[in-house]
């Protein structure tokens, strides 16, 4: 039990830093040093010691380098017209759903998540095009920002996930079938989103007002062919990874260059928007870094304590039912 004490005081203390607005990579590492520095009475030298390999052995793993590259991709898109083309490619074809346009948030951020794997990425560009057009439209403001702060976290979830590449690395188990796992539950989860403003439009139809001229043959195979770059991008990353052709690190690489090539092509690279996208990466990297850093050795610190081995065995000491254990 007291273990257990010993990682829920840890844990106050983690909540506690975040709380008060410090870094997270700095609230891990000042909570670890100090419980080792009070539980098992270890010298700072000693501590020195272990934080110097655990720095270079948890952010200098080959798998790593899909985090960088996936950034980029996404920091690419992002200052390109194909965020564009993703909300007038699925205008025409959600204007027959309750909730309409609303729909762009939830599919919008569906297809986006699966081109750069990060959440930030995937919000910032979809609220970035859709929120002004939706508020413009008379549409609900909760519904509009509802659906994108739950839609934009499918970023996580849908592959090329960039936190699923950080927990196959410190989890040490394969990326490409964390990858595969995160597909079918991603769906799920957007189709319940869109489900759930279907319900809600269906009763409230004010949320979402029916405006301008009800969509073509021609308009729904426009916004079609305007979708058509995204779903090779997709299809590309996705299928290099599934098919065993590339590793999540060398799709990210060939993802990349596909989308610079793009850039290239449609003229819409510049010196600036190259720079830009590379500091905007930089920065995000080396956030995702410190943090790995900082949660490899508090994982470490914790081993020292004997914090897991404690934890476990107490638990298995209650002799729980797998559903007693589950709950």
């Amino acid at each position: 039990m007291e273990s257990l004490f010993v990682a829920a005081g840890l844990l106050g203390l983690i909540i506690a830093f975040l709380g008060i607005g410090v870094w997270v990579f700095a609230g891990l590492i000042v909570v670890s040093i100090t419980a080792l520095m009070v539980f098992i009475d270890m010298p700072a030298q000693r501590i020195g010691t272990i934080i110097a390999p655990i720095m270079i052995r948890s952010s200098t793993g080959w798998e790593l380098s899909a985090i960088p590259m996936f950034i980029w991709m996404g920091e690419i898109i992002l200052r390109t017209d194909i965020s564009k083309r993703l909300f007038e490619g699925l205008s025409p074809l959600t204007y027959h759903l309750p909730g309409r346009l609303i729909h762009t948030n939830i599919v919008g951020s569906a297809i986006f998540a699966a081109i750069c794997g990060s959440s930030a990425a995937t919000t910032a560009t979809v609220g970035k095009i859709t929120i002004p057009e939706l508020k413009s439209r008379g549409y609900s403001t909760s519904l509009t920002y509802g659906s994108l702060a739950g839609a934009g976290s499918l970023g996580l979830l849908i592959p090329p996930s960039i936190i699923m590449i950080v927990y196959g690395v410190v989890a040490q188990v394969s990326i490409s079938r964390l990858f595969a796992a995160g597909v079918i539950p991603g769906i799920m989860i957007a189709g319940l989103y869109a489900l759930y403003v279907i319900i809600v439009c269906s009763f409230r139809p004010q949320f979402a007002p029916a405006e301008g001229t009800r969509p073509t043959s021609g308009d729904m195979l426009r916004g079609i062919g305007n979708l058509i770059p995204i779903g090779l991008l997709i299809g590309l990353v996705l299928g290099a990874v599934y098919s065993g052709f590339a590793t999540p690190s060398e799709t990210a690489a060939i993802g990349v260059t596909v989308t610079l090539i793009y850039t290239f092509v449609t003229r819409q690279i510049s010196r600036d928007v190259f720079i830009e996208s590379l500091v905007a990466t930089v920065h995000t990297s080396c956030m995702i870094a410190m943090i790995m850093i900082a949660a490899a050795f508090m994982s470490t610190a914790m081993g020292f304590m004997h914090v897991p081995q404690n934890i476990s065995a107490a638990i298995s000491m209650l002799d729980l039912s797998p559903y007693q254990l589950i709950l």
